[in-house]
């Protein structure tokens, strides 16, 4: 009996040891996850326009940290890099030497390719001084574009996309405009009431619970979000995460591609994390969409 005890704790032990040595791998490690999307708007012969997401770092916390994003979004050889939201961490960014690497990080990304970037819930730490904040003026400075509530027309090869951006309506709370109305509602009914319904229009936004939003007429082809985290914890071998913010517990958007129509979102499960400071069964990710 005493055998059997000591085999049943041994393989106890076994067990935890291997969960907790595969998510110390995964929390340090970085997937990258490629999707291709056919709108239907494009040739055959037209290459696609590539885009490298991230979402949710939380501030670059270490050079290790910025080399290996700035690494893996190289080799990708992206046409645009969309930031969506949660770049800084509303409980780490007095912290100045995270700012540092943070905007350090921001200008490699943009020798790669043009950045766009709009803000997520915790970038109300932006919002005390909206148009002199330092972070914000030096992002800028250095060739981020911040694309909230605005959109902007680029073109490849004879194509042009519209690339539209929209801020988290926690964020709105001081804005002029948009603090005392329909938040996103009126963002989008702005930013869209003049598009060119030939051209892909592409959505940077961070909340992936307002879907139904998204694919409301508004001649949106492709929305990437992210700000759920993958659901924090992931229960393993399925795609069910645990929890995620505005969401709550096992939330229907967590990670992946979702489909409504002829409209599809991107939910990217993020880089850093913030409030828990750990994953499980959830490893960081950064996405590259082919867009045909």
């Amino acid at each position: 009996m005493r055998h059997k005890t000591k085999w049943k704790v041994f393989i106890i032990l076994l067990v935890v040891f291997t969960v907790v040595v595969i998510n110390l791998y995964e929390n340090l490690s970085v997937k990258v996850t490629k999707y291709v999307f056919d709108t239907g708007k494009l040739h055959e012969e037209f290459g696609g326009l590539r885009i490298v997401q991230l979402s949710d770092i939380h501030m670059i916390r270490s050079e290790e940290q910025s080399d290996k994003l700035y690494n893996k979004t190289l080799e990708q050889k992206p046409d645009v890099i969309a930031i969506t939201g949660d770049l800084i961490d509303t409980d780490k960014y007095a912290n100045k030497e995270y700012q540092e690497m943070t905007v350090s990080f921001c200008r490699r990304l943009c020798s790669i390719a043009p950045v766009y970037f709009v803000y997520g819930n915790h970038e109300i730490m932006l919002l005390d001084d909206p148009e002199n904040n330092l972070f914000k003026t030096r992002l800028e400075a250095n060739g981020v574009h911040i694309l909230n509530n605005s959109c902007k027309m680029i073109s490849k090869d004879g194509y042009e996309f519209n690339l539209l951006g929209i801020q988290d309506p926690a964020t709105l709370y001081k804005d002029e405009k948009y603090a005392f109305g329909n938040g996103s509602v009126d963002i989008l009914n702005d930013i869209t009431n003049e598009l060119d319904r030939d051209n892909v229009s592409i959505l940077f936004a961070h909340r992936p619970e307002l879907f139904s939003l998204y694919t409301d007429d508004y001649n949106i082809d492709v929305t990437l979000t992210g700000h759920a985290h993958g659901g924090q914890f992931r229960i393993p071998f399925t795609s069910i995460g645990l929890y995620a913010p505005n969401q709550g517990f096992f939330p229907q958007y967590t990670s992946g591609m979702y489909k409504s129509g002829g409209n599809i979102m991107v939910v990217n499960r993020g880089i850093g994390n913030s409030k828990i400071p750990f994953r499980i069964f959830n490893m960081p990710e950064i996405v590259v969409l082919d867009i045909r």
